[in-house]
């Protein structure tokens, strides 16, 4: 599903739509690893409901300052990288946004709660030299379900 929204960003902005996040995440899907076939076409169909979904809810034309970037800092004790779902500018700040699949949609104190996040909005803020901060975890979601359920049988590592 990464691969599928970092694609789409990449896409020219006339096809940056929901039909194509569809048409990236079917491209790319990598079906090693499930039970069978079955499977992998159940949760390949759910993905493909959560990325266009998620998609819809976006504006093609706010391009963010990166996607799936890398980001590195250093204390005296540690350093630390990581890679960056995507970067936003919103006015002179940027956003660390986080794309999750979960079960229940997340909350600007489940961000705020993220060590990850705050370390990535610290590897920003000095890469980029402009201040982040670790507000935006986003969960994706289908935009109409008919069954409102995920597939059955263990999630696999996706």
């Amino acid at each position: 599903m990464h691969n599928a929204l970092a694609a789409w960003w990449r896409e020219p902005y006339n096809r940056r739509t929901p039909a194509m996040a569809s048409i990236l995440l079917t491209n790319g899907w990598i079906s090693e690893g499930f039970r069978d076939a079955e499977q992998s076409t159940r949760w390949r169909d759910h993905a493909r409901g959560l990325v266009s979904g998620y998609v819809e809810t976006l504006d093609p034309a706010d391009e963010p300052v990166g996607v799936e970037r890398t980001v590195a800092t250093r204390t005296k004790t540690i350093a630390v990288s990581g890679r960056i779902d995507r970067l936003d500018r919103r006015g002179d700040e940027l956003v660390v946004v986080d794309y999750k699949t979960g079960r229940r949609p997340l909350t600007q104190d489940d961000a705020r709660g993220s060590l990850a996040l705050a370390i990535y909005a610290i590897a920003a803020s000095r890469c980029c030299a402009r201040p982040a901060t670790p507000s935006s975890c986003t969960t994706c979601r289908p935009a109409r379900s008919s069954s409102g359920s995920t597939p059955t049988s263990r999630s696999p590592a996706i």
